[in-house]
């Protein structure tokens, strides 16, 4: 019977310790939404210099060039 009680107090903690994470994860998305809010608010349209990386780049040129690599997306079948 003790084991038992082991196991549930240890699953327990691992619930908790995801939960926490899963929090933790929640808080740093929403510190960076403000950031971004912010930034938007002072810089405008060009605080995308400030948050996305290589954005004078040949992105655009590029675009769709390794779709090849990538699974097709599966097809939703109508009834």
């Amino acid at each position: 019977m003790n084991g038992a009680w082991v196991n549930k107090k240890n699953m327990e903690s691992q619930i908790k310790t995801s939960s926490e994470a899963l929090l933790e994860k929640a808080l740093e998305s929403l510190r960076r939404t403000e950031i971004l809010q912010r930034d938007w608010m002072i810089w405008g349209v060009d605080c995308v210099y400030r948050h996305v990386e290589g954005v004078d780049g040949d992105w655009l040129e590029k675009w769709g060039e390794d779709e090849g690599d990538e699974e097709p997306a599966p097809v939703a079948g109508g009834s």
